[in-house]
C-alpha cells in the first residue's frame, strides 16, 4: 500500500474513463459497499474463546451473496501453509521465513520469490532450517497478488499469508489459527483498519474509532477456496486482477471485498499482543521495479 493516508479513490472512480476501466470501478464500488455494510465492532481474542461464534453472528449478512466454494475433503485441517512473497529484501526473508516455518502446525512454507531480475540470489528449498518443507516458487511476472496464484499448491484448508518483515509471536498465530477454524468462511488477521467517505472520496484509513471493515494483508488466515476464487475466471475476480495488477497494490483490499462478497461475513480481527516484530530492510519494497 502506497501510504498510511492511501486512497482507495482508484478502486472506485480513478481510472480512465473506457468502458473496461467503468466495469472495473463498478465491480469494486459493489464490492467496497458490501464491506461497508459489513463493518463490525472490533473483537479482541487473548486466548480461544468460546464468544467468538456470537460475535460472528451478531455481524452476518441476511443478504443474498454468492455462495463460497465448497471445501475439499482431502484438505488437511489441523495444519497450515505458510505463503510469503519475498521482493528484494535479502536481509529479511530468510529470518522471517524461518521464525514461521518451525511452528509445528505448519505443514509446508511457499515462499514467492517476485524479484524475476534477480535470479543469482534465489534461495534452494535446502538452504533453510525448517522442521517443514520448504517450496521456492519463480513467477514469470513480478505482481503482489502471485502470492494468491499458489493455490495449486496447498494442501491444507488454512493459509498464513506473511509479509517478508515481519514475524507474528507464536501463540497469536496458534490463536488466530483456532479462531479461523472455526469460521473458515471469514479473514481473520491481526491488524485491522478502515474506510470511509472523506469529501467527495472513499479512503483507506488507519484510525478505527471503533470499527472496522478489514484486516491487512501483512498477516492473515484465509481458506485456499478464496485463494482459488481470487484466481479463478470469474468477471469479478477478473476485473479485482486487473485493478491491481495496474496500480500494484490493493490486493488485501480485492481479497477482504472478495471473501465478504462471497459470504456475507465480514473480516475477524485477532489482537497479536507482545512478541509482534518488525524487520527492518535496507530495502523499501516495492512490486515494479
Amino acid at each position: 500500500m502506497a501510504s498510511t493516508r492511501q486512497t482507495m479513490r482508484g478502486t472506485v472512480w480513478a481510472r480512465p474513463a473506457t468502458n473496461a476501466s467503468l466495469a472495473v470501478a463498478a465491480a469494486a464500488t459493489t464490492l467496497v459497499l458490501t464491506i461497508v455494510a459489513l463493518a463490525l465492532t472490533p473483537h479482541t481474542i487473548e486466548h480461544v474463546a468460546g464468544d467468538a461464534n456470537t460475535h460472528a453472528d451478531r455481524n452476518s449478512n441476511a443478504h443474498n451473496v454468492p455462495a463460497a466454494p465448497a471445501a475439499s475433503a482431502n484438505l488437511i485441517e489441523d495444519k497450515f501453509t505458510v505463503v510469503m512473497v519475498t521482493f528484494r529484501r535479502l536481509d529479511t526473508y530468510r529470518e522471517a521465513l524461518t521464525a514461521y516455518c518451525n511452528l509445528p502446525r505448519v505443514h509446508k512454507a511457499i515462499l514467492v520469490w517476485n524479484d524475476i531480475d534477480d535470479r543469482v540470489n534465489v534461495p534452494r528449498a535446502c538452504d533453510f532450517e525448517c522442521a517443514a518443507p520448504v517450496q521456492v516458487v519463480q513467477p514469470h511476472v513480478n505482481e503482489v497478488q502471485n502470492r494468491m496464484m499458489q493455490w495449486p499448491l496447498v494442501e491444507t484448508a488454512a493459509v498464513l499469508q506473511v509479509d517478508d518483515d515481519l514475524v507474528m509471536p507464536s501463540d497469536a498465530v496458534n490463536a488466530a489459527f483456532e479462531a479461523w477454524r472455526g469460521q473458515q468462511d471469514r479473514l481473520v488477521g491481526f491488524d485491522a483498519r478502515t474506510h470511509g467517505m472523506e469529501g467527495t472520496e472513499m479512503r483507506y484509513k488507519l484510525t478505527l474509532h471503533g470499527r472496522y471493515s478489514m484486516v491487512i494483508g501483512a498477516a492473515l488466515f484465509v481458506h485456499r477456496r478464496f485463494y482459488r476464487a481470487y484466481a479463478s475466471d470469474t468477471l469479478t475476480s477478473q476485473l479485482l486482477r486487473e485493478y491491481v495488477r495496474e496500480h500494484s497494490c490493493c490486493d488485501d483490499i480485492s481479497l477482504n471485498a472478495l471473501v465478504t462478497h462471497m459470504t456475507g461475513r465480514a473480516p475477524l480481527w485477532v489482537r497479536a499482543g507482545e512478541g509482534k516484530r518488525e524487520l527492518h530492510s535496507q530495502h523499501a519494497n516495492a512490486w515494479k521495479g
